[in-house]
């Protein structure tokens, strides 16, 4: 709690402040830290603002040695940034885009137990800044196109747009160069593709003898069960009539 012993004009000045801060929106906001309870303020995120960015300043005390954070909490109670704040001026930056716009809590907090605050003589003095950085484009102008020389020749520019030229035009031996660079290419490509229609073309011709060889392999064997038979049955019919003749059957 923040003790009215003291100095009670101040501690006035500070729940009036700490009301007051609490309750709107807030840019900006200096305070003097008394107790381990956060001190949070709102700040109203838009829709098209996807960069929370700020400032804070904390000046040297007694309570060097205390350790202070601020935390930014989004809508929907998610941590987006939290760090701790050191002695001396320091900015810092975190991005919203995953997160909805609203109102973003910011509290700052001394790192430890709640159960003692911090006497008057040992408050610790902050100051913050909040900022947004909006992510909408503006209005884009109608192209210009510049000439500018490069080696004598007239070349286009786009400079006055945030380029910058990465190369000049180069010169005729330097085309001719890649030109014979490029027929080797070609050439070795031709040969490439010779090659293969070569290859192609033999293993036509060879499925062709192997499918007629097939065939042939099938033919002569057909014709040779053909004349076994015929010679058996021959064979059976001259044993039947050499048996017949000697009168054995």
């Amino acid at each position: 709690m923040y003790r009215w012993g003291g100095r009670p004009c101040m501690n006035i000045c500070l729940l009036f402040l700490l009301a007051g801060v609490t309750s709107v929106p807030a840019s900006a906001v200096s305070f003097l830290l008394q107790d381990t309870d956060p001190f949070c303020f709102v700040e109203e995120v838009e829709e098209d603002s996807k960069i929370l960015s700020g400032e804070y300043t904390r000046q040297k005390s007694s309570s060097d040695s205390v350790v202070v954070k601020i935390t930014v909490t989004s809508p929907d109670n998610v941590n987006v940034w939290e760090s701790e704040i050191k002695l001396g001026t320091h900015s810092f930056t975190t991005s919203l885009a995953s997160h909805s716009s609203g109102k973003y809590n910011i509290c700052v907090a001394v790192s430890g137990s709640r159960s003692k605050g911090l006497k008057n003589d040992k408050a610790i003095p902050i100051s913050l800044t909040i900022d947004q950085k909006r992510t909408t484009m503006p209005e884009n102008r109608a192209a210009k196109l510049k000439r500018q020389k490069v080696n004598g020749m007239e070349v286009f520019s786009f400079r006055d747009f945030g380029g910058q030229q990465k190369d000049v035009l180069r010169p005729p031996e330097y085309f001719q160069r890649v030109e014979g660079a490029l027929t080797k290419l070609s050439d070795q490509i031709s040969s490439v593709r010779n090659g293969v229609d070569h290859i192609i073309e033999r293993f036509t011709r060879m499925s062709v003898t192997a499918e007629n060889t097939h065939k042939r392999i099938w033919a002569f064997g057909a014709l040779l069960v053909m004349f076994m038979l015929v010679t058996t049955w021959l064979q059976f019919r001259l044993l039947k009539s050499t048996l017949r003749q000697k009168k054995l059957v």
